[in-house]
């Protein structure tokens, strides 16, 4: 689904956090807009692979690039960033936070 709406407008905004940090901490993290596209390279597929078994350890042998060829409906998408926010306290004291732009 989310496949098909990037087709008609690859925009996108997104949000990184760390979800493990109690409610009396300083909230790290950030906000961004950027471009979506499809990975269709083989090689920029591998290197997302790669990246995804990093964050998602022990099933490196069930989800392989043999297999995402096969899948029909599994796809690697990338965003380049145009807009970033990056909410710090610690970093950027009472500023709370920093922006960059493409």
């Amino acid at each position: 689904m989310h496949g098909k709406i990037i087709g008609k407008n690859e925009k996108v905004a997104f949000n990184i956090f760390d979800s493990n940090i109690k409610i009396t901490q300083q909230k790290k993290g950030l906000q961004g807009k950027g471009i979506c596209s499809q990975v269709k390279d083989i090689k920029e597929t591998a290197k997302g692979l790669m990246i995804w078994h990093k964050a998602n350890p022990g099933i490196e042998t069930r989800i392989t690039l043999e297999a995402i060829k096969k899948w029909k409906d599994t796809k690697i998408y990338e965003i380049k960033p145009t807009f970033l926010k990056f909410f710090n306290k610690e970093l950027y004291g009472k500023k709370e936070y920093g922006i960059w732009k493409r």
